[in-house]
């Protein structure tokens, strides 16, 4: 997904904390505001060919509204040296780690892009539900 250039200070005082808002009315100068795409991938398919396996943003890259991209990424690495340990088959492992971390990795990159395409839209976005919800997924056992 990639974010068009927008008023700064318009996105960060609609609906703020009363810090957010001060914060942003420092911002006198919109143009000298580094922007940057906000992108996210989902792999669908196999994230194994042969003996080569993908984890973290390879196969799950996620916008930074939840905060769990690295966290992901640990999570698969524990995972992926769980099934090698459990199977003899490479591929059997690979693919009991994908369908270990499939659902849970698909979650919180769709959540993300949720919670991004509301603020794109300049809707005003309450994060602490989802939050609170991404929380509860990601407590769950991998």
């Amino acid at each position: 997904m990639k974010v068009k250039q927008i008023n700064i200070r318009t996105v960060l005082v609609h609906g703020a904390s009363a810090q957010i808002q001060a914060l942003a009315e420092q911002i006198t100068d919109d143009e000298a505001v580094v922007y940057k795409p906000l992108e996210a991938l989902f792999l669908d398919g196999p994230w194994h060919k042969g003996r080569v396996v993908l984890l973290g943003d390879a196969v799950h890259a996620t916008t930074p509204h939840l905060g769990q991209g690295a966290g992901l990424a640990i999570e698969d690495s524990l995972v992926l040296a769980d099934e090698l340990a459990r199977h003899d088959d490479i591929e059997q492992a690979f693919a009991a780690y994908r369908g270990r971390r499939f659902e849970r990795c698909k979650y919180i990159v769709d959540a993300s892009l949720r919670i991004c395409a509301a603020q794109v839209a300049g809707e005003h976005v309450d994060q602490s539900g989802p939050t609170r919800e991404m929380f509860e997924v990601v407590a769950r056992p991998i």
